[in-house]
């Protein structure tokens, strides 16, 4: 049975960039490596795609954790993102 247990979707943004507009792992299976495993698909998959930077925004904690651990340099602190009480980093990652 194949099972969906983690998902990031990106979008272009010029012939150089693309966004993550979504990063998320299932919470039954976080704490076991698999963000970082689809980070380092995500960066290699950029990066045979030609594209040198990576943009996107991240939930304080452990995602952000995940992002400034592969070299993602924080731009922007958003305070209450989207009336959600969370602080999001928007991060930029040159590839």
């Amino acid at each position: 049975k194949n099972t969906l247990i983690a998902e990031a979707i990106l979008t272009w943004q010029s012939s150089n960039v693309v966004h993550i507009d979504r990063f998320t792992v299932l919470p039954s299976h976080r704490g076991q490596g698999i963000g970082y495993q689809l980070i380092d698909a995500i960066i290699e998959w950029a990066t045979n795609s030609d594209y040198s930077i990576l943009i996107g925004e991240a939930r304080q904690g452990a995602s952000w954790h995940m992002f400034e651990s592969v070299g993602a340099e924080e731009i922007l602190k958003y305070e209450n993102w989207g009336n959600t009480n969370e602080t999001y980093t928007s991060f930029k990652l040159t590839l």
